[in-house]
């Protein structure tokens, strides 16, 4: 695909560009479904707010900030 001045060439590879996003844009939104019912799946934790928000900072922080 070629670019002249910021725009396409032409038509076609203007729609193939857009139906890249598109697909891109399908598959992020499946992901995030897909992570949304294995969370509902996986059914109500034992964990409170406190103890999940602890294990995600620590988890954040990374090893060598401390974390895993």
């Amino acid at each position: 695909m070629t670019m002249a001045l910021g725009r396409y060439d032409n038509a076609g590879d203007h729609a193939h560009d857009l139906i890249r996003h598109d697909h891109d844009r399908r598959d992020g939104i499946a992901q995030i479904q897909r992570l949304i019912d294995e969370g509902l799946a996986s059914g109500i934790g034992s964990r409170t707010m406190a103890d999940v928000l602890a294990e995600a900072r620590r988890q954040a922080s990374g090893p060598d900030r401390g974390g895993v």
